[in-house]
């Protein structure tokens, strides 16, 4: 079908594998698994398809931020550029250290934040695709570490990479390797807290209650934890102490900045601090790593078009940054910077140069 109206530029679902210069799907990533298996047992292998080692010194010490956003890259493109390890955005980010991963949803140690297809924030943690080779599912051996759950393990096993508790048979260790799974560590804390609905933390091993990231060392803290524990057993606080994790010039810019960790004064009580939170009065959000995001309340539009790099979304109840100034965030405004209008629900309205009717702006028709 020929269509005559006009619409930005479209991206193809597909990116090139940059080592062999074939295509892939874009929500895969194309480098090569740097997983060490085991050769001693039989298919050795234990398919990991989204794992890339980062070539770079370790840590951030005289580490420079990445210079390129990859191929099939679907998260905002200034995620790619910072050395916060943002995981499941469809291609490894350079800022993983030691490795990352580009599947929807997944997560392995160096993650810091974790993203779902549509490019959203989900914990990291929480059970995701399953990264190990299919055949390894539902196989009659309980294989743990593969990102998601092993029917064959029951109501024990585990599921993210390098985990061992009791009920493992096959397992993924720190590094990647895959084998035979060694003694799991010993549950240190009382046994009435494993399995009674909250997840514990600090128990030696891991809480099958922790649903998304969460730690096994006394006085540790991660953000699936309820219950923590030091040393001697004893319940301590699972928040520390909160410190402000935007830049300083957040803070004096005369607007009220979001979710620093601290209070911004210019709020004037109607902010909050919280990462990624929002209230009344907040003119910028932010996340834990102090990035700019949308405000949850405040912003219309889908999540995905705040700050994309691609096109200036007008009318979502908040400036998107990609206008550069040139936007409007009322509800279908229109200003010379506008590339995409949108009404009262977020949905696009049709720009004043659109030629068909109106109704078909958006309907999906293929006439986009």
């Amino acid at each position: 079908m020929m269509c005559g109206c006009s619409h930005p530029g479209l991206q193809s679902a597909t990116a090139t594998n940059p080592e062999t210069g074939d295509p892939h799907d874009a929500g895969r990533d194309a480098s090569t698994s740097k997983i060490t298996p085991d050769a001693s047992a039989p298919n050795a292998s234990f398919g990991f398809g989204s794992f890339g080692i980062d070539a770079g010194p370790l840590g951030d010490a005289g580490r420079a931020p990445p210079t390129r956003v990859p191929n099939g890259w679907r998260c905002r493109p200034d995620f790619a550029l910072d050395l916060v390890c943002d995981c499941g955005c469809g291609a490894i980010d350079v800022a993983c250290q030691p490795a990352g991963c580009g599947d929807a949803s997944c997560t392995v140690p160096a993650c810091d934040a974790c993203f779902d297809a549509n490019a959203k924030r989900v914990p990291c943690g929480a059970p995701g695709p399953w990264l190990c080779a299919f055949a390894r599912m539902d196989d009659g051996v309980c294989d743990c570490g593969c990102g998601d759950v092993d029917p064959d393990c029951g109501a024990k096993g585990c599921y993210a990479w390098g985990c061992n508790v009791t009920g493992c048979e096959r397992c993924v260790d720190a590094e990647g390797a895959w084998g035979t799974c060694p003694a799991p560590d010993a549950w240190t804390c009382p046994t009435s807290a494993r399995g009674d609905g909250k997840c514990d933390c600090g128990c030696g091993n891991l809480d099958p209650d922790c649903r998304a990231r969460s730690c096994t060392k006394p006085g540790c803290r991660a953000e699936a934890c309820e219950v923590c524990r030091d040393a001697a057993g004893v319940v301590t606080a699972c928040q520390a102490a909160p410190t402000w994790h935007c830049t300083d010039g957040a803070r004096g810019n005369g607007k009220c900045d979001c979710g620093c960790g601290l209070p911004d004064p210019e709020c004037n009580d109607a902010g909050c601090s919280d990462a990624s939170c929002d209230a009344s009065g907040c003119a910028r959000c932010h996340d834990q790593f102090g990035r700019d995001v949308a405000c949850a309340a405040h912003y219309l539009c889908d999540e995905a078009t705040y700050a994309d790099g691609t096109l200036c979304d007008c009318g979502c109840g908040m400036l998107d940054p990609d206008c550069g100034g040139k936007g409007c965030a009322d509800v279908s405004c229109s200003a010379s910077g506008c590339e995409v209008r949108h009404g009262p629900k977020g949905e696009a309205v049709a720009p004043a140069s659109w030629t068909c009717s109106a109704a078909s702006y958006g309907a999906g028709d293929g006439c986009d």
